[in-house]
């Protein structure tokens, strides 16, 4: 396996434990969970539109689609994740029990990601984008 193929298997695998990682954090929110599991939700939709980006510099045929796509569906995703992982100014930012949202320019809020709304096409993003990265390889492959 040359250094591309492993970086696209390492792609691959990412996305799997992205998707984990927000279908736990959904599971954690929609019992009540605490702030803290909307953040982590809002971080694993991110890593997922993260390795779309990536693929894309790969020159993997149909992530660039499937990276614009998400940032077309979730505009302020990677903006409102960089501030939050480097504690930048947040004050136009507010979590509820089950979304984030973002107050607009003109004071109204403008959703940044609604995990009981959303989730179902997380996992559609996330079909799509292991179809372009293709199927791990079995142990059989691995030699």
């Amino acid at each position: 396996m040359n250094k591309r193929q492993r970086r696209l298997v390492n792609l691959r695998w990412y996305c799997d434990l992205a998707i984990e990682g927000a279908r736990i954090q959904r599971a954690r929110v929609l019992a009540g969970g605490s702030r803290h599991d909307i953040d982590f939700y809002l971080l694993s939709v991110w890593r997922l539109s993260e390795l779309a980006r990536q693929a894309a510099t790969s020159k993997v045929e149909g992530a660039a689609e499937v990276r614009a796509a998400m940032v077309e569906r979730w505009p302020r995703l990677v903006e409102v994740r960089d501030w939050w992982v480097h504690a930048r100014s947040v004050e136009r930012t507010t979590w509820f029990s089950d979304c984030v949202y973002q107050q607009g320019p003109s004071g109204s809020p403008r959703s940044v990601i609604h995990v009981r709304h959303d989730h179902d096409e997380v996992e559609a993003f996330y079909e799509r984008l292991c179809d372009v990265l293709g199927p791990l390889p079995t142990e059989d492959d691995m030699g």
